[in-house]
């Protein structure tokens, strides 16, 4: 499953318009789309976790991303070529 997370349900039009876009450029593809704020809890499946929407990469949403991922065990089929965790510290390259 393909799990989507951003700043979805919240009132946002920016972010819950990817949410139509992903739904209709990838019609035949299943996505689960989680909020940023829900991630923390989420425990649905998860095989590619993609960053949708307007701006995820601060410290807010990395942060968030890497508690997943260290509550979860989550590698994903990507990974940084020096690291293999995402961490707060890639903001500093932005």
């Amino acid at each position: 499953m393909k799990l989507v997370t951003g700043f979805f349900n919240r009132k946002n039009l920016g972010d819950d318009l990817f949410v139509e876009v992903y739904k209709r450029v990838f019609k035949n593809e299943p996505f689960t789309f989680v909020s940023c704020d829900d991630l923390v809890t989420y425990n649905g499946p998860c095989s590619v976790l993609i960053l949708g929407g307007g701006d995820v990469l601060n410290s807010y949403f990395i942060e968030t991303i890497e508690a997943y991922i260290n509550r979860t065990h989550f590698t994903g089929p990507v990974q940084d070529r020096k690291s293999t965790r995402l961490n707060s510290s890639h903001t500093n390259y932005l």
